[in-house]
């Protein structure tokens, strides 16, 4: 796996003004693209988090439950691989 090629850090917690940070659907956005952010690249790239639940967006129950898919989906990705090999 080659290393990223950038990464992008939010300091929310640290920002004054700010003082928390969570999406929000854009005008013109639907619920797919939370299903498109959600969406694994492959079988080793997977993606977690509020933004990616189209049941509880911007909530922490949201980001907890799109964790939990997440790692089946993992598992799955992981099971699949052990048969194929």
């Amino acid at each position: 796996m080659p290393p990223p090629l950038e990464a992008h850090v939010t300091r929310w917690s640290q920002d004054p003004f700010a003082c928390g940070a969570y999406s929000f659907v854009a005008a013109g956005a639907t619920p797919d693209d939370r299903v498109a952010l959600a969406t694994p690249l492959g079988r080793s790239v997977f993606f977690a988090g509020e933004a990616t639940h189209t049941g509880y967006p911007s909530t922490v129950h949201g980001a907890y439950l799109s964790g939990i898919a997440a790692a089946k989906a993992v598992r799955r990705a992981a099971r699949a691989g052990r048969r194929a090999a």
